[in-house]
């Protein structure tokens, strides 16, 4: 499914791992009304506790991959409801045979977050609270891009303020 048309021009997600696990680091936004919801979002095990620090593609790692993604369509699979993802780059390449996938999960609600101070981890995939994990599929699926990102450079601290 490599292509450079992205069907979904209605949404797009933006993870920002240099965020820690106990913020909301997945931002939904709504493109025609410039909209923006705030999720929280597991990384993979192997990318670290708090922060992910450790990204790779390679099978078996557990870690997460950064890079372009397109949605694909969503399916019933061993955690519900998941939506497949499109590694559009080298860096992510290896996502639909490494089952990378949006996907709810226990592990990344408000509770569990508040209870142990971060997120749970997945394998690699960018888990979502089952709470949330229909309005994101519904918002993302069937080619919308996904952005997962991670710059290793410190991070002012995020504000309701655009301006600092």
């Amino acid at each position: 499914m490599k292509t450079r048309y992205v069907p979904n021009t209605e949404y797009v997600a933006v993870v920002d791992f240099d965020r820690p696990s106990n913020e909301k680091r997945l931002y939904l936004i709504r493109l025609p009304q410039g909209s923006v919801e705030r999720y929280y979002v597991a990384h993979g095990e192997g990318s670290g506790g708090l922060y992910a620090t450790e990204f790779s593609d390679t099978p078996e790692s557990h870690e997460s991959a950064l890079g372009i993604y397109l949605t694909g369509h969503d399916y019933d699979g061993k955690h519900g409801r998941s939506l497949r993802l499109h590694g559009m780059e080298g860096s992510n390449n290896m996502s639909e045979s490494r089952a990378i996938v949006i996907h709810g999960a226990d592990y990344v609600s408000e509770g569990y977050i508040q209870e142990r101070g971060m997120a749970g981890r997945s394998w690699g995939c960018p888990a979502v609270d089952y709470q949330h994990r229909d309005h994101i599929i519904d918002s993302l699926e069937d080619g919308a891009a996904m952005i997962i990102h991670h710059q290793s450079l410190p991070q002012a601290p995020l504000t309701d303020n655009p301006r600092g």
